[in-house]
């Protein structure tokens, strides 16, 4: 019928009840984006930060902090010191790899400088499935592997199963404690995607044709994340 049924949101607020409204429409645009990929492995949600939005980059920045001065207290045991200082990404796509590299960059450049105690404890680990960038060219992920190697990354194949509040559990057994864990495996469809009623492309985002148009539905199109 040409018509988007909405509710307000009224976020930390108790007192309003949110209520219902209709808005009407000449051309729909649905361009919601996606949601990080958990792939329903235990504790992940609770534990590890994603790189989605800027709160996400305000949490990695104070548990990296927080994490600095805790190693710094007096009588902690060297395991614990190490723990605290490592920091995990999960994910070898474009994003994890640019992220670890920076982290490593600004660990060398800034945090050796300023926390010289921590110098032989803090280190990035890069855990992926398979092979890192592995949706671009042989040569590009040669050259990542070494550059992410040279600037002190170290890169690990394997499968998360389990995330704990101090460690995370490979498919292998191996155990994997960290201080910060970040968690880049890629997009899939949100929750008001899935609810939607039209036609999906594989993986569960809405099916567009080349013009980004919903075929099942008149004067309706889907872009960004959220189409496919």
């Amino acid at each position: 019928n040409h018509v988007v049924h909405c509710q307000t949101v009224t976020d930390g607020v108790d007192s309003l009840e949110p209520w219902n409204f209709k808005v009407s429409y000449d051309k729909l645009v649905i361009a919601s984006g996606a949601q990080a990929s958990t792939f329903g492995i235990k504790g992940v949600k609770e534990h590890a930060i994603f790189l989605r939005e800027v709160h996400h980059a305000q949490e990695i920045r104070r548990k990296l902090l927080l994490n600095l001065m805790l190693s710094d207290v007096p009588g902690i045991t060297e395991e614990e010191k190490s723990r605290l200082l490592h920091c995990v990404v999960v994910g070898g796509g474009p994003t994890g790899v640019e992220f670890s590299g920076e982290l490593s960059d600004f660990i060398i450049r800034d945090v050796h400088q300023r926390y010289s105690h921590v110098k032989d404890y803090i280190h990035v680990t890069l855990i992926e499935a398979s092979e890192i960038l592995s949706s671009f060219d042989d040569r590009l992920r040669q050259y990542a592997t070494k550059q992410l190697t040279k600037s002190g990354v170290r890169l690990v194949r394997g499968i998360v199963k389990d995330v704990q509040p101090q460690k995370i559990i490979l498919n292998d057994g191996t155990d994997v404690p960290y201080g910060l864990l970040v968690w880049s495996t890629g997009v899939g469809p949100s929750p008001f995607v899935n609810s939607l009623e039209l036609p999906k492309a594989p993986g569960g985002r809405i099916g567009v044709d080349e013009w980004l148009h919903v075929p099942s539905v008149q004067d309706v199109f889907s872009i960004g994340d959220c189409a496919g």
